[in-house]
């Protein structure tokens, strides 16, 4: 989460926001995972759950999200983990803000990117990279992405 976060961040850095979709996949995965702790897999209450649970997020109602985990969060770890990655990610979950702005909110938008502006770079056979390297790479490659290389060169030599 935290390499597609920072890829998003890097992707949508002059709108002046944290990516809309970053968040979203470990969202999901983690709904999934607190529902099925929680209530019986595949039970009509997990189903039930999971809806209203995206109803809410989707209305820009995370608090309320973060109501229901906490009084489940004693008994249930998940439930627990999530309230706080809900709560540190709040910016990256303001689902109507970003709708109102024409941003895409799913997770397949930056799955796409990682694919074709990192990996499609970094994985090629035979690559080998130290942190700094693939850093820096990443850098450069979201600079062109986003028409920014020139500022990108102009930032590195100053």
């Amino acid at each position: 989460m935290q390499f597609a976060s920072r890829l998003g961040n890097l992707l949508t850095g002059d709108l002046g926001i944290s990516n809309a979709g970053a968040i979203g996949r470990a969202g999901h995965q983690g709904r999934s995972r607190t529902r099925t702790a929680l209530y019986e897999p595949g039970s009509d209450l997990a189903a039930q759950w999971g809806k209203v649970w995206r109803g809410q997020l989707d209305q820009g109602r995370l608090d309320l999200v973060i109501a229901e985990l906490a009084r489940h969060a004693e008994r249930c770890r998940k439930a627990e983990g999530n309230m706080a990655c809900f709560r540190t990610n709040r910016v990256r979950m303001d689902y109507p803000r970003f709708r109102e702005r024409n941003l895409c909110v799913s997770t397949g938008v930056i799955q796409g990117a990682c694919k074709s502006v990192i990996a499609g770079r970094l994985k090629r056979g035979g690559m080998h990279w130290s942190v700094d390297g693939a850093n820096a790479c990443i850098v450069q490659r979201c600079s062109v992405h986003r028409n920014r290389f020139d500022d990108f060169w102009e930032r590195r030599a100053g």
